[in-house]
């Protein structure tokens, strides 16, 4: 890689890179500060790897032919950046499985930091650990759930749904 090339990442949630890992840890406060899991802040980024970092910044379109992207900024400006290369990261998101109770406001998703914090202001607010689905991830929020209610309860898949998801559980 060229060390003089611009650089330029659109992220657009709030963070590019936190320790997914660590999230039920920290919901189940063995990780007890949230700045913990921040592995690497758009500012360190910038600092270290000479990257021009834009948070809240979501690509909506790509004109190849002109070499240019159209990004919508945190405040919801809409301007166009051009490049001579492009690398796609999409991104991903959780399946969620068409159970149910799914829509139940005690049923959470834990994917993103935005995931942790309305858990973990659930759990605040109710002292009650939220539904826990055993899918593919180890069972660290079960396990972590203790401390916080007896009353929680874990929400089983059907091993026909989870093999769709995971074929080696």
């Amino acid at each position: 890689m060229d060390e003089t090339a611009e650089i330029v990442l659109f992220e657009r949630g709030d963070y590019i890179s936190f320790a997914n890992c660590g999230l039920p840890y920290y919901i189940g406060d063995v990780i007890r500060e949230r700045e913990n899991l921040l592995v690497m802040k758009a500012e360190l980024m910038a600092g270290r790897f000479r990257v021009d970092v834009r948070v809240k910044s979501e690509v909506i379109a790509i004109n190849r032919t002109r070499k240019t992207v159209t990004v919508r900024g945190g405040t919801g400006e809409v301007y166009e950046e051009s490049y001579d290369k492009l690398v796609l990261s999409t991104g991903s998101a959780p399946v969620i499985p068409e159970i149910p109770g799914i829509a139940d406001p005690n049923v959470f998703t834990l994917w993103n930091m935005g995931d942790v914090d309305r858990i973990k202001a659930f759990i605040s607010v109710s002292r009650q650990f939220p539904e826990v689905s055993t899918a593919c991830k180890p069972l660290s929020s079960r396990l972590h759930s203790v401390s916080f209610s007896s009353r929680h309860r874990e929400t089983p898949w059907d091993r026909r749904v989870l093999f769709k998801i995971c074929p080696n559980s």
